[in-house]
């Protein structure tokens, strides 16, 4: 994610319909074009304002946020959230018939969690309990640790250090027209639809990133 001002609706790499039945079509297009569009265009309409800060990338943006300008500072902070969140939420998801454990992803998790499943039940866990708008991250911290956290609204992992590897929306309009208040279920069917292989180049690249 390392475009600039002006930034982009970057077009999905699967089309609205390829999630079902876990996701239907109707959930991901307005997901994607209604809300993932707004934080776009609310996020180049500030930085408009404001072009010593627009060759900055999202993850300067979400990182640096104590260096913005006040006025602008909660704005900006939450709408690179936005943008940044909903496209690893996005990107890391696939049709559900190519989904398939990547092996050394796996040894990883079991090294960290006990066991692929123990860290699903975990993850679910942290889904069920989340309270209000959220998100659910697998994050990595300064060790070089795997974590499960919860942010609240758009915050990001990236603003007090840790990096993104996964993330679970649970925003209402995220899931609400397929599984209403189900939190469970929809954390337990999200499971079926990860880019494993995404996930562990994502983590790959974080450890390296995190031991320069």
């Amino acid at each position: 994610m390392n475009s600039t001002y002006p930034f982009v609706l970057e077009p999905l790499t699967y089309p609205c319909n390829a999630l079902e039945p876990y996701l239907d079509a109707q959930t991901i297009n307005v997901h994607f074009s209604l809300y993932l569009k707004a934080y776009v265009d609310k996020l180049n309409a500030e930085l408009k304002q404001y072009p010593e800060l627009q060759s900055w990338t999202l993850e300067q943006l979400i990182s640096n946020y104590k260096l913005l300008p006040s006025a602008a500072q909660e704005s900006i902070k939450n709408n690179a959230g936005g943008v940044y969140n909903h496209y690893l939420y996005f990107d890391s998801m696939t049709p559900p018939e190519t989904v398939q454990m990547n092996t050394e992803f796996s040894i990883i998790l079991k090294k960290e969690f006990g066991s692929v499943q123990r860290f699903k039940e975990l993850y679910i866990n942290a889904a069920v309990n989340s309270f209000g708008s959220a998100y659910i991250w697998l994050v990595l911290n300064q060790n070089g640790d795997l974590a499960i956290i919860t942010t609240k609204n758009q915050d990001n992992p990236l603003s007090c250090g840790l990096y993104p590897i996964l993330t679970l929306d649970m925003w209402e309009h995220a899931y609400f027209l397929n599984y209403l208040n189900d939190k469970r279920q929809y954390a337990t069917c999200w499971l079926q639809l990860i880019n494993w292989d995404c996930i562990y180049q994502r983590y790959c690249f974080m450890r390296e990133f995190l031991n320069k």
